[in-house]
């Protein structure tokens, strides 16, 4: 009996944590951390680890792109009015920081030069996931 009881408790906390990393908001965090991480592989005097980083950078980017609008997706409830300005929304943002990514990072790399860039950008990208985190 006991080792049942111990067994179910056991079950029960595998459930909740496949619930937790099925949660579109952790898995959010997480992959805005593992991009943040990319970054830094950027920064290696290794051309294997560079171009590796370059890869898992573009399958992240597109994994949060798509998380971000699966959260809108559910956000909305079915509200196809409410959806269609949700993403407006969404790609205004997106092309204005993407619009404003050039400058930044042109200014970065006059005033930091080179490899300091990754970092600041590594520990910018994991400072929001961190925020993230606490606010979902």
């Amino acid at each position: 009996a006991i080792l049942f009881k111990s067994l179910s408790g056991w079950l029960r906390s595998i459930k909740s944590t496949r619930s937790c990393f099925c949660s579109l908001q952790v898995n959010l965090c997480i992959l805005s951390i593992l991009y943040a991480a990319s970054f830094v592989g950027f920064a290696s005097p290794s051309e294997f680890v560079t171009i590796s980083a370059q890869v898992v950078m573009g399958t992240l980017y597109v994994l949060l792109v798509q998380t971000c609008t699966e959260l809108v997706s559910g956000a909305c409830q079915g509200d196809r009015r409410l959806y269609q300005r949700c993403t407006s929304i969404l790609d205004f943002f997106f092309s204005s920081a993407a619009l404003c990514a050039n400058f930044a990072a042109y200014a970065m790399y006059e005033v930091a030069g080179g490899d300091l860039i990754f970092y600041i950008l590594a520990s910018l990208i994991g400072s929001f996931a961190l925020v993230l985190a606490v606010v979902l």
